[in-house]
């Protein structure tokens, strides 16, 4: 790796809001929630009237991940809150060859490339998903020239190693 690699950008509610989960993802999980629910459901009533136990016992695990799915559908909002409070506003991080340095009005962390466990890599911008504690950053696109673009890819690549996916959404 070269010299430290220096970026600020500002962050605004608008641009995380597009990074961030959609509404469609949160109605999708809300309708396979439910679709679930209902065939958990319907497995343990199968199961008690047939004495069939292993149809009672995934009714059950079927009712659970329900559970689980519209728990999130329903917490998505205030996570995605959450969220752009932490990271909206000028925003400034700087790479290194041991991770880099995310700062801004609310947030400053050092993140050793050892504490990532997804880098995606996405049309628009860059996610960055932490281990110990599971945490969020976005980089956008638009935020590095155009000429230096694949530059710091290759960086974030390099740094990351097999936690780099590329992602088409």
């Amino acid at each position: 790796m070269a010299e430290p690699s220096v970026l600020e950008f500002d962050l605004t509610r608008e641009r995380l809001e597009d990074f961030l989960t959609s509404a469609n993802q949160r109605s999708r999980a809300a309708a396979f929630g439910g679709i679930y629910f209902l065939a958990g459901v319907g497995l343990i009533v199968l199961g008690d009237s047939t004495g069939d136990r292993l149809a009672s016992g995934l009714g059950v695990f079927v009712a659970v991940i329900a559970a689980f799915l519209l728990l999130g559908s329903f917490r998505m909002p205030q996570a995605r809150e959450r969220t752009i409070a932490r990271l909206a506003g000028p925003t400034r991080i700087q790479l290194s060859e041991y991770g880099f340095e995310y700062s801004g009005t609310t947030i400053a962390e050092r993140l050793e490339w050892s504490r990532i466990w997804r880098l995606l890599d996405r049309p628009r911008c860059w996610v960055v998903m932490t281990k110990n504690p599971v945490t969020t950053y976005f980089i956008p696109k638009s935020a590095v020239p155009d000429e230096q673009r694949e530059a710091f890819a290759a960086w974030l690549k390099a740094g990351a190693g097999r936690a780099y996916k590329t992602r088409e959404r």
